[in-house]
């Protein structure tokens, strides 16, 4: 496994000159490995990539936002204390669990706030799934709700006012393309 890559497309973005520039040095390594292999005979050899990269939309903060739905709490130093919902990101995915999950009125008030920014930002979460479509896909257990965000435009742009992570991220949802 070679990270450079990956490091290089979560700082500059893919197909950046900086990731292409880390993609020429890895083809000069797998030449090596592909001249050393070859001296002991025949292998065989398979080179695979472990995900995609597509560059984020627009960062979206959910602690936050749950924090102002009052599900979680913060201490004098400002880091949390108590919670009833949970963020664990996931790259471009988020996961949202519950401390307990019969908490039905912390289920409630995080489905109401995820519709909320579902329309609020709809050019940052692509879906929201409940967490029985997530463990149904095969992630995520556990989870009462999983964010799936958008990967930005290949044109780049769009109209929200945050400024876009100029890197680039992966653990988007499996069907989207890159």
């Amino acid at each position: 496994y070679f990270a450079s890559l990956d490091e290089e497309q979560h700082t500059s973005g893919p197909r950046s000159r900086g990731a292409l520039r880390a993609l020429e040095e890895l083809d000069l390594h797998v030449g090596d490995l592909r001249r050393a292999a070859e001296s002991y005979g025949q292998p065989t050899i398979a080179i695979v990539s472990d995900h995609g990269f597509a560059p984020p939309a627009f960062d979206l903060d959910l602690d936050a936002a749950l924090r102002r739905e009052g599900l979680v709490a913060a201490g004098a130093d400002g880091k949390p204390s108590a919670w009833r919902a949970q963020v664990w990101r996931a790259g471009a995915t988020a996961a949202i669990v519950l401390a307990d999950p019969r908490d039905h009125d912390a289920r409630g008030r995080v489905a109401e706030m995820l519709r909320r920014l579902q329309v609020e930002r709809s050019g940052v979460i692509d879906r929201v799934l409940t967490g029985e479509e997530a463990a149904a896909r095969g992630g995520f257990p556990g989870a009462a709700f999983v964010v799936a965000f958008r990967p930005r435009p290949a044109e780049g742009g769009g109209s929200d006012a945050e400024a876009a992570d100029p890197g680039g991220q992966h653990g988007y949802l499996p069907d989207h393309r890159d």
